[in-house]
């Protein structure tokens, strides 16, 4: 049976990748404004999403060899110590989203034509 700690250090690994997922897309949109395209960038989910977890886990589990419980806190300090600087690069990548929208005539672009279905402008500024 798997102990709880290591459960949670894979919740904390889910959680971390998803944090990545917010700063891959937003800088992915960026890019696409500045080559003049509508801003509909995605996230691809693997390897992220098995892989993180699974080095966070074999990462807590090594530490644990060392001293018992040491795995678990370390994960969960280093996640609590990532959230504030992922937060500023978050907020940073969105203010420079929002000035290149800004500055590019962004509906002067045309939506690509195998994706004809990209949302009005209006919901990405509303995000």
């Amino acid at each position: 049976m798997i102990p709880m700690t290591y459960v949670v250090v894979a919740i904390v690994g889910v959680l971390f990748a998803s944090l990545g997922f917010a700063l891959k897309i937003v800088s992915g949109n960026i890019t696409h404004v500045t080559n003049g395209r509508q801003p509909n960038a995605r996230a691809a989910l693997f390897p992220t999403i098995p892989f993180t977890p699974a080095y966070f886990v074999g990462f807590a589990w090594l530490l644990d060899q060392m001293r018992e419980g040491l795995g678990l806190w370390t994960t969960v300090g280093l996640f609590a110590a990532y959230v504030p600087l992922w937060k500023m690069e978050l907020r940073r990548l969105n203010l420079e989203l929002e000035s290149k929208m800004l500055a590019t005539n962004i509906e002067s672009i045309q939506p690509n034509k195998e994706n004809q279905t990209d949302p009005p402008l209006a919901d990405h500024l509303t995000r």
